[in-house]
């Protein structure tokens, strides 16, 4: 096939911050985390997540490749495009439509059309939607020229960046939930409009997605137009390396092959493909008390033998009690439930005892490191996008966005920007308080919202990760103080609680 521009990744998450300038990147590489920025463009794990005291932003950081692909879409060669053999200018647009949205009610309806968040107010007063100017070369910056604004107030969604290559960054907003007027309810305090944990009246906050674009104009050619990258500015991730075992990228990629864009593999890698979900419950037990954690077998190299039936058996059948009401809301996707089905009947690559190939940047890693992060259920509403994300037709090639307007039972959905995020809980805030919920028999996102910690590898007994919160507005006013579970020893699986901020009560 002919060669092909194209930006990577085709859905890059940014995280808000509360530092005015520090950040680092976005995870590029499967199985590192969040990234520093370096001057000569290595990769280096972050190894901190507060500057000053305060939350250093995650930006997403975008590249333009030049791709070859066969017949089934598979990238056959690739290289980078540059700004040291083209022009290219990004534009980016962001916006937060969660104020504008109809009540989130479920799953089922995500957004209800007769109810709104704010009824009676113009959605034009509710949209928080700045203008950013187009951004070119290395190392520049680029601020919004018009401010969004909520009710008439200003709020900040963030800003632009390029690195040393001409790379474009994204970085979000700064953390900032409000009621206007001030000291409007939240949550369950008493509001006539029934505010709740996805849905309150006058608030707002600074979490955004819109599309990323770039026009490319390479010696003695024509200027080509790319459309077809989406960004998605997201709450922190206060536990970076404990993963979903459903994520976004594993929904992503089972709309791809629904599509018919991408051609499942008839036998699963178990090292691709099993073992990420198998250590994702696994280390669940380092973000929540449940014993149910510490029974789950860890075994990899038997685990990922076709001699041993009787332990898959036994994996394979938790993970059901995982996916089946342990986590709540979660499903697995259906590629998922194949090949997890193919590995217990002993039909699987026994790949375990392979090399690892060493960690590269290349277009199709960038796509997963990028959504693996992201929560892939259940979807009430979720953290960095909701139940749309799991619509086939939100898909216009696998993990690329549709720019065109389209329906899902029924429903008209128009992308724009703000849309993947419109039915997302507004404050966010508030949803991270309600899903400290933790039931006898079942909780939320443990890998992305802790519940219980340890803060060194000597603890015996795990305490609360928001211990000091006691309700929707204290998290509201607290959020940026709280911990990060981040791996401290070498080597060594285990994650603890690190840099928190808020005074121990």
């Amino acid at each position: 096939m002919a060669k092909e521009l194209r930006i990577y990744p085709r859905i890059g998450i940014a995280r808000l911050g509360n530092h005015p300038d520090s950040f680092f990147l976005s995870p590029e590489v499967a199985d590192i985390g969040p990234l520093e920025l370096t001057a000569d463009g290595s990769i280096t794990a972050v190894t901190a997540h507060r500057a000053d005291g305060q939350v250093r932003r995650q930006g997403a950081r975008f590249r333009v490749y030049e791709v070859d692909s066969d017949a089934s879409g598979a990238i056959t060669q690739f290289r980078e495009i540059t700004a040291d053999e083209a022009e290219i200018e990004w534009h980016v647009e962001l916006a937060n439509q969660k104020a504008a949205a109809g009540r989130f009610r479920s799953e089922d309806t995500p957004e209800d059309d007769d109810i709104k968040r704010n009824p009676g107010v113009d959605s034009d007063k509710l949209i928080i939607r700045p203008q950013f100017p187009g951004i070119a070369g290395k190392d520049q910056f680029a601020a919004a020229t018009n401010a969004g604004q909520f009710k008439g107030q200003d709020v900040y969604l963030g800003e632009l960046r390029t690195d040393g290559k001409g790379r474009l960054i994204v970085l979000g907003g700064r953390g900032q939930s409000a009621s206007v007027p001030a000291g409007k309810p939240i949550g369950d305090e008493v509001n006539p409009s029934g505010n709740d944990f996805a849905n309150n009246e006058f608030w707002h906050d600074d979490v955004s997605d819109g599309p990323v674009s770039a026009t490319v104009k390479l010696p003695g050619m024509p200027a080509i137009e790319l459309k077809d990258a989406w960004v998605i500015v997201a709450p922190p991730d206060f536990a970076p390396y404990t993963l979903g075992v459903v994520t976004l990228y594993d929904v992503a990629y089972d709309a791809a092959v629904r599509n018919g864009h991408l051609a499942a593999s008839a036998e699963p890698s178990f090292k691709r493909d099993i073992l990420p979900i198998l250590k994702a419950v696994s280390n669940y037990r380092w973000v929540s008390n449940f014993s149910f954690w510490e029974t789950f077998p860890m075994n990899w190299s038997e685990l990922g033998s076709k001699a041993n039936n009787a332990l898959r058996q036994e994996a394979r059948s938790k993970l059901d009690q995982v996916a089946g009401g342990l986590i709540a809301n979660l499903s697995f996707t259906r590629t998922q439930r194949r090949w997890l089905n193919l590995w217990r009947d002993g039909t699987f690559v026994e790949d375990f005892a392979a090399a690892d190939v060493p960690g590269s940047i290349n277009p199709e890693g960038l796509d997963r490191a990028s959504l693996t992060q992201g929560v892939g259920g259940g979807f009430f509403p979720g953290i960095e996008a909701g139940i749309i994300t799991t619509y086939t037709e939100l898909y216009q090639a696998p993990f690329r966005i549709t720019r065109e307007p389209f329906e899902h039972d029924g429903r008209a959905w128009a992308p724009s920007p703000g849309f993947l995020t419109r039915n997302m809980a507004c404050p966010w805030q508030a949803d991270f308080w309600e899903c400290k919920w933790q039931g006898p028999d079942s909780i939320w996102w443990p890998a992305q919202r802790p519940l219980h910690v340890r803060r060194s590898e000597n603890q015996a007994t795990k305490i609360e990760w928001d211990r000091g919160i006691g309700a929707h507005r204290d998290l509201v006013e607290h959020a940026m103080d709280l911990g990060f579970i981040s791996k401290r020893i070498a080597g060594n699986d285990g994650v603890f609680e690190t840099e928190r901020a808020l005074i121990e009560v």
